[in-house]
C-alpha cells in the first residue's frame, strides 16, 4: 500500500511461491512505483507499507528432468513479474482453453497472475497454463460439453477479428456450396484469397456444420466450416449466408 503526498491511497496485492529474497521484493516495488507513477503523473509517494496477507510454509518444490521448480523459464516469469507489478493483472493476458464451435471460443483470455511457479488465468477457476510442483488447470468441465460442429485440433495459429471474404471454387470454376445434409457439391479445387491471389487446393477436411438457435428466427445462424491445405498455407474457411470467408490460418 502507498499513500501519496496528495493523499491518494493505492494497493496492489502480489502473490509469489513463497521464497521473495529482500531483493526481490525491492525491485517488486520499484517497479510497481515506476508503474503507478508513470500511470498518474502527479504528486509522490509520502509512504509505503508492505504487509504479508497470508504466509504459507516452504514445503519444498518438486524439480522437474531439468532440475527446475517451474516449467516456466526464470527470465520469462520475471518479466511477467514485472509487466503485472507496472500495468496490473488485467492488463497482461494469458491464454487458456475454453469452449465452444468457433476457433474464436476455443481459447479465452485471462488477466495474468504470477503464483506457485506458474502463469496462471485470473478468471473464475484459476486457469493454470504452466504447472508448477502441483499441475494446473487447463479445462473445466463447463468448456467441455460435445460442441457438436466443432473444428478438431489442433487449434488454428491466427484467428481473424473479422473474417475475410474469399472465394472457393471446384475444377469448373464454380462456387463450392455446402446442401442441408452438409455434403459439397464438389470437391474444392482452388481458392481466391484476399488481395486477389489464387492458389490450387492440396487436400480438404470437413466441412463441419453448425446450425445455432434454430427455434430463434431473429438469431438463427447456418454455418460450414473447411479446412484448406494450399500450397503455400492452411485455413479455415466459413460458409455463411452463400459467403465463403477466411476465418483463421493455421501454422
Amino acid at each position: 500500500m502507498a499513500e501519496t503526498d496528495t493523499g491518494e491511497r493505492i494497493e496492489r496485492y502480489w502473490r509469489d511461491e513463497g521464497t521473495l529474497s529482500a531483493t526481490a521484493v525491492a525491485q517488486r516495488v520499484r517497479w510497481q512505483l515506476e508503474g503507478w507513477l508513470q500511470a498518474r503523473g502527479e504528486g509522490s509517494v509520502s509512504r509505503l507499507e508492505l504487509l504479508p496477507e497470508r504466509l504459507l510454509p516452504d514445503d519444498g518444490r518438486q524439480l522437474d528432468l531439468w532440475s527446475s521448480t517451474s516449467g516456466l523459464p526464470r527470465r520469462t516469469k520475471q518479466g511477467l513479474a514485472r509487466l503485472v507489478a507496472m500495468l496490473g493483472s488485467d492488463s497482461v493476458v494469458v491464454p487458456r482453453p475454453g469452449g465452444g464451435r468457433s476457433a474464436r471460443d476455443s481459447h479465452v483470455m485471462e488477466g495474468c497472475v504470477i503464483e506457485e511457479g506458474a502463469v496462471a488465468g485470473g478468471g473464475p477457476g484459476g486457469g493454470v497454463l504452466e504447472g508448477g510442483a502441483t499441475g494446473g488447470r487447463t479445462r473445466s468441465s463447463e468448456d467441455s460439453p460435445p460442441w457438436p460442429g466443432s473444428i478438431p485440433a489442433p487449434s488454428p495459429a491466427v484467428v481473424l477479428d473479422q473474417p475475410t471474404p474469399v472465394e472457393l471454387q471446384d475444377s469448373e470454376g464454380r462456387s463450392v456450396r455446402v446442401d442441408g445434409r452438409g455434403a459439397l457439391s464438389a470437391p474444392p479445387s482452388r481458392c481466391g484469397l484476399p488481395g486477389g491471389n489464387w492458389s490450387g487446393v492440396d487436400s480438404w477436411a470437413g466441412p463441419w456444420c453448425v446450425d445455432e438457435r434454430w427455434w430463434d428466427p431473429l438469431k438463427h445462424r447456418r454455418r460450414a466450416r473447411l479446412q484448406v491445405l494450399l500450397e503455400r498455407s492452411a485455413h479455415l474457411l466459413t460458409l455463411e449466408s452463400g459467403q465463403w470467408r477466411l476465418e483463421a490460418t493455421y501454422d
